[in-house]
């Protein structure tokens, strides 16, 4: 299990109970049903990797059923639904850049430039390998 599996579940049991709140035109209506369509499509994908790149067309379904969740939720469940939104992403966050070293230590060769510190391709290219406290590539 994952944090992004136990998200989906519960946000999939969220519109079975409470279907009929979302549902207010037709167009509320197909976000709902892609929604539900992507949470079964997220675990199929990690059987079947082929089929990853169907959610792409599904996510803005995604985004939009957060929104109409939050609107429609009361002031206290705002709280703890945007707390709750913000935390999550700063873990993704902090998970992603801390994973390998791609992202530590941030380099950009303008200020390399402009210092004079003109380093090779190779250089450049193995900086962040040698330099960050992350496992390499």
């Amino acid at each position: 299990l994952s944090v992004g599996f136990i998200i989906h579940i519960i946000l999939f049991i969220i519109v079975l109970f409470e279907r009929s709140k979302f549902e207010c035109s037709k167009f509320d209506s197909l976000c709902v049903n892609s929604f539900l369509f992507f949470v079964c499509l997220y675990r199929i994908t990690f059987i079947l990797d082929i089929f990853a790149r169907f959610q792409y067309f599904l996510y803005p379904f995604y985004v939009i059923f957060l929104i109409k969740l939050y609107r429609i939720s009361s002031v206290k469940q705002k709280l703890w639904l945007g707390t709750l939104m913000i935390a999550i992403s700063f873990y993704f966050t902090y998970t992603k850049t801390t994973a390998d070293s791609r992202y530590v230590p941030y380099t950009n060769y303008l200020i390399f430039f402009i210092e004079g510190n003109n380093m090779s391709f190779q250089e450049r290219s193995d900086y962040n390998a040698n330099n960050s406290p992350y496992k390499p590539l």
